[in-house]
């Protein structure tokens, strides 16, 4: 019988064999594929579970522009693009929740990331995939997923690795002294999200930390970790940024009543969204001198969009839609991020 340890090296062996040789060769590797990538990654963050003329969850923001929409609709992904075009955006990052099995969430959610994914490459727009979730027994589809994702012309790279965003729930199944990473970072720039403190300055070189918890962290517990992977130096640095934050809609027990303090439901920062507070996130961002920032573009649920909202719908605490002030901030941001890295060179 083999040993726990055989087995583990076995798997390690295996998957490091399966990554490097889906993406070094086979037929859906192009002779000579583009590697889109960019020095400055302003990105924005795309949930992809909306269904048509459906609230994904009470209270949530609707569209300004599509309304209640459906994700996996061409003309929904021609708008977005078109958007994110005009105010600068030049990296997608598409909310993936692993292998679908039958209908339902995942088929859905994999549906319309497959045709963002296209879209984005016929607009020759760079994308990646930001994991969410997978089942154990389709690890192995699942990175045969992901080369074949990361073999297409406008997939994003870092470093001359493929990127691949990983959200800290994966962490449940596969710790992070699970031997997948290690296999992954061999053939993927992995950036990892909220790792805890003691694990930072460990991160190798052609890793990527992040680090999403608003609002459930004080500003002083941000800095200390960002402090810490900009003392690791051989990582790169990705910031959220956001306007604020609101799931009291989640809580609410009916379409008109406001759930009371202890039923649950968040508002960040205590007044609200604001322009103040974005530009205290993004000047914090900055600080740390991040290769990329990240906006949160159609969290509707949480309050937390970027992207247009409809003032006339929302939760029932007063929380409504922002029009397009937060996209056309967003717009100014993303000139002002662009500036700040051609300074920081110019200064070196």
């Amino acid at each position: 019988m083999p040993t726990a340890s055989a087995k583990s090296n076995s798997r390690l062996f295996a998957l490091a064999v399966l990554i490097s040789a889906s993406l070094a060769c086979g037929d859906a590797v192009p002779a000579q594929p583009i590697q889109a990538t960019t020095s400055r990654p302003a990105a924005v963050l795309v949930w992809a579970w909306y269904s048509s003329g459906k609230e994904y969850a009470r209270g949530q923001l609707h569209s300004l522009d599509l309304g209640l929409y459906d994700s996996r609709d061409p003309a929904v992904h021609q708008d977005h693009i078109a958007k994110w075009k005009a105010a600068g955006i030049n990296l997608v990052l598409l909310s993936w929740w692993g292998l679908p099995h039958g209908k339902g969430f995942k088929q859905h959610v994999h549906d319309a990331v497959q045709g963002y994914a296209s879209a984005l490459s016929d607009a020759q727009m760079s994308w990646a995939i930001f994991w969410e979730d997978t089942r154990p027994e389709d690890l192995e589809a699942t990175l045969e997923q992901f080369s074949t994702w990361a073999a297409q012309p406008y997939y994003a790279h870092q470093g001359g690795k493929p990127l691949l965003f990983v959200y800290n729930r994966l962490y449940d199944t596969y710790p992070l002294t699970d031997p997948l990473w290690g296999s992954l970072l061999e053939s993927y720039h992995v950036v990892f999200d909220k790792v805890v403190e003691r694990a930072i300055p460990e991160l190798p070189k052609g890793a990527g930390y992040m680090y999403w918890d608003v609002p459930f962290t004080a500003e002083s517990d941000v800095r200390r970790k960002y402090d810490l992977a900009k003392n690791n130096g051989e990582i790169t640095r990705w910031f959220f940024v956001n306007h604020g934050f609101d799931n009291r809609g989640l809580f609410q027990p009916d379409e008109t009543t406001c759930p009371g303090p202890n039923a649950g439901g968040q508002v960040w920062p205590d007044g609200g969204s604001s322009p103040d507070w974005l530009r205290h996130q993004f000047n914090l961002a900055l600080e740390y001198a991040p290769i990329g920032i990240i906006f949160p573009w159609n969290e509707l649920g949480e309050h937390s969009a970027f992207e247009p909202t409809d003032p006339l719908f929302g939760n029932a605490c007063g929380g409504r839609g922002y029009g397009t002030t937060y996209y056309d901030l967003m717009k100014g941001l993303v000139e002002e991020f662009q500036a700040f890295g051609r300074q920081s060179q110019a200064d070196r």
